[in-house]
């Protein structure tokens, strides 16, 4: 194609991806119909005549938690209710699905929450724009296949007969065999049973009981989601690639990046998402006070320029209690999730209070025990430069640890779906194989956002500020107090003086 085609191309690409990723990464929560559940890190390449000429999405921490559960009143990712309200009524039958989200256990919860999104046509622009990109018919039908299957997922419940379990609503599994090109019986035993090594190389089929089953459902779920979604973002980056760049023949290549992120999130409870979206702002915030507040007033001074200097919170303070090597919370979390035994979300509670009792930004029921806005064994507060956020440590040591039982991703390498079967390379290893302990979710988390900032840090920033007016999504009100307290923890008076 000529040059010109190539770039009007590779801008419909560009625009079209997002409309995607919104898809299947943004949600409506209470505060926002149209919630990114997800970070985005893109840069866009361009030729020496200001096109672009492609570009790259990096991603980060989806919040995979809603797949299996949300908040009352807000919906699972968007992706779900799409299909089931814009799909065709020959699609849906193939998916053995009805086009009411009330009837799946994942988007039940949703499936009456008043929002702006019209699911139907939206489905329609997302097919459209997966085509653009140069998605393959079966890859989409593979993405419907997939989502579907995650529904029937949920639909999915054990009974107990007393020594084991069983599996109600066979109906599900066999949908979801047929869904992931399956052995069904393959399916059943990977949610009733777990294959384990033993030190002398035996391997055993240990049965679950109802709450490890139910578990393991559930893990398996927010897995294959977040599976499709990596995929996604990979197939979009092979298609936008620059390929075959050369200096010589293209001139030079500059490259502008767009860091799309979650901002700070203080709700009603927050959990281990919160924790580290919070976390992330704060390390985005250090990198705002280095590149902005600090550098700036050095550069007056080594000019010897005369000018008012700029008292500012530093936030480094902050950032090393969440991931200070053996001392932050991070590394705490971590200790707790490699102790063997039965260590819960309290004991791990515990050790934070013990640890980090002397830390300024750091407190807990047990530390401050008059404080009646936080409950013994339940909650712990951080003083972030945004605010005061209390958590609630009710499943973070689960969530860090994100474990998937081996059985679901042998069980998913297995089948005769190329799609599928790519997007989970690990299920090749057999039992006697899987030796080492995988990263937690928070390493794994912190180690892309230090990545980030590195490669923020080597760019020149240019920020762009998004002040919320008011918590009804009104385009009429404007609440000062809230505004106030925006423009002051994003350092914007500092940033303007």
């Amino acid at each position: 194609p000529s040059q010109k085609a190539e770039v009007e191309s590779v801008k419909n690409v560009l625009l079209k991806s997002n409309c995607v990723l919104e898809a299947f990464g943004n949600a409506k929560t209470n505060r926002n119909d149209n919630s990114s559940r997800f970070g985005k890190y893109m840069d866009i390449n361009f030729n020496f005549n200001g096109d672009p000429t492609g570009g790259h999405i990096n991603n980060y921490l989806l919040e995979k938690s809603r797949v299996v559960q949300q908040h009352e009143g807000e919906r699972n990712f968007h992706s779900f209710y799409q299909l089931l309200r814009g799909g065709s009524e020959e699609m849906l039958k193939s998916c053995h699905l009805h086009n009411d989200p009330a009837l799946y256990l994942y988007t039940r919860e949703g499936s009456a929450a008043a929002t702006s999104n019209n699911d139907r046509m939206n489905h329609k622009a997302v097919m459209s724009a997966l085509d653009v990109i140069g998605f393959l018919p079966e890859e989409i039908r593979s993405v419907n296949q997939i989502l579907a299957s995650i529904l029937h997922l949920g639909n999915v419940s054990f009974a107990s007969d007393g020594e084991n379990i069983k599996i109600l609503g066979l109906d599900s599994v066999k949908h979801i065999s047929e869904l992931t090109a399956t052995d069904p019986d393959s399916v059943s035993k990977s949610l009733l049973f777990r294959t384990v090594a033993t030190g002398g190389g035996e391997v055993i089929e240990k049965g679950h009981t109802e709450q490890d089953a139910c578990f393991g459902r559930n893990a398996f779920a927010k897995a294959l989601y977040e599976r499709l979604f990596g995929w996604i973002v990979s197939r979009i980056n092979g298609i936008i690639e620059v390929k075959d760049y050369n200096p010589v023949l293209h001139g030079k290549n500059t490259v502008i990046g767009v860091l799309d992120i979650y901002g700070f999130e203080i709700f009603d409870s927050n959990s281990f998402e919160q924790f580290c979206i919070n976390y992330c702002n704060e390390k985005l915030q250090q990198l705002f006070i280095e590149l902005i507040l600090q550098q700036e007033q050095d550069e007056y001074q080594r000019e010897g320029i005369t000018w008012q200097h700029i008292d500012y919170f530093n936030n480094q303070i902050i950032v090393d209690l969440v991931e200070q090597q053996h001392k932050g919370i991070i590394s705490i979390l971590d200790e707790a999730c490699l102790t063997v035994g039965n260590v819960t979300d309290t004991v791990c509670l515990e050790s934070m209070n013990t640890k980090l009792a002397q830390h300024p930004h750091y407190t807990s029921r047990k530390l401050n025990p008059s404080d009646k806005s936080m409950d013994f064994q339940k909650h712990f507060r951080i003083r972030h430069y945004a605010g005061d956020v209390t958590y609630s440590v009710d499943g973070f040591l689960e969530k860090n640890k994100d474990l998937l039982f081996q059985d679901f991703k042998r069980l998913m390498y297995n089948s005769t779906n190329p799609v599928l079967k790519e997007m989970w390379p690990d299920g090749q290893l057999s039992i006697t194989e899987v030796t080492k302990r995988p990263l937690t979710a928070a390493t794994l988390f912190k180690n892309s956002i230090v990545a980030l900032v590195d490669k923020l840090a080597c760019k020149e920033p240019y920020y762009v500020r998004c002040i919320k007016p008011n918590e009804m999504k009104s385009p009429v009100l404007f609440d000062d107090a809230r505004c106030e307290h925006q423009v002051a923890y994003l350092g914007l008076l500092e940033n303007v003086m």
